[in-house]
């Protein structure tokens, strides 16, 4: 069998908690038995898939993309991992930035502003909830530099803010 991707384990994750007894199953994944059967039951849909990961894993991309969905996101421990000793996937960003004029502005809502915006969150492998309220920002024009930051607002947890402003200083010179 072949090694489970982090993004083929985010898809079976995210599976299993869209099913309609995901927090009666799943929730307490802080519990060494709901973590196995969560572990289970992903190694029945990866079988499907000739794939297989292990339990580390699942523990980090638990840990690092699904956090929120768990134990009300204040996880210590996923199964028997701590989560302080979780170290960080490192996931390579799938493009380089094409759009890098950081005073180039867009005006909100437009075919323009929506190209940018999701260039921005595919190039920082982030999660971006466009429908998102954006405070006084949300009609008008964002700069480039405007898009990015609210892009990134969302984002939690030192290991992730680190990756992201990471790829902002390589793929746009931001120093933040």
């Amino acid at each position: 069998m072949a090694k489970a991707t982090v993004e083929q384990l985010k898809d079976g994750i995210t599976i299993l908690t869209n099913k309609a007894n995901f927090g009666k199953d799943y929730k307490a994944i802080h519990n060494e038995n709901t973590f196995t059967k969560v572990y289970g039951d992903l190694g029945v849909w990866l079988e499907d898939k000739n794939l297989e990961a292990t339990a580390i894993l699942v523990a980090q991309v638990i840990n690092q993309y699904f956090a929120s969905k768990f134990d009300f996101g204040q996880l210590k421990k996923i199964g028997t991992f701590s989560c302080a000793t979780l170290t960080p996937l490192v996931v390579a960003a799938p493009l380089t930035a094409t759009y890098t004029d950081l005073k180039a502005t867009y005006v909100v809502g437009t075919s323009d502003y929506i190209k940018v915006r999701a260039e921005v969150a595919r190039v920082l492998a982030i999660d971006d909830k466009t429908h998102s309220a954006h405070g006084s920002n949300f009609k008008g024009t964002q700069s480039l530099e405007q898009i990015i930051t609210n892009v990134c607002a969302p984002v939690k947890g030192l290991a992730e803010i680190a990756r992201m402003k990471g790829l902002v200083r390589s793929n746009y010179k931001l120093n933040w």
